[in-house]
């Protein structure tokens, strides 16, 4: 049971790593200057 959590969280955030850097392409300055205020995994949460 571990094994699938600890696979799962490493999915997890392996996946907002790449969709941040597809955030930053698309929108640069402005998606970096949102993503300074903003939690990752879930928006609105500080």
């Amino acid at each position: 049971m571990a094994a699938v959590v600890i696979a799962i969280s490493i999915a997890l955030l392996w996946r907002i790593d790449v969709e941040e850097g597809s955030l930053r392409s698309a929108f640069g300055s402005d998606y970096v200057s949102y993503s300074k205020s903003t939690h990752p995994l879930i928006p609105g949460f500080h």
